[in-house]
């Protein structure tokens, strides 16, 4: 019985896991469309500085998101 609770434990953690990662990713996907929204709004001045202070993610990261989703 101790086993299978700490099995039944284990995939229940997992699960929370799948599920936080599936809503950070769908946050992040409405992030880099207000990101592309506000580049479009400023008429493509605004440099990438400028949307990291504005939005919560590295430049980096802002970066690789961008050309995933946008190309």
């Amino acid at each position: 019985m101790q086993e299978s609770s700490s099995f039944k434990e284990r995939i229940e953690l997992s699960a929370q896991f799948v599920m936080q990662q599936l809503a950070r990713q769908k946050e992040e996907k409405k992030m880099i469309r207000q990101i592309a929204a506000t580049i479009l709004d400023k008429k493509g001045r605004v440099t990438v500085g400028e949307l990291t202070d504005e939005f919560p993610l590295s430049e980096r990261h802002l970066q690789r998101e961008f050309k995933l989703q946008i190309g």
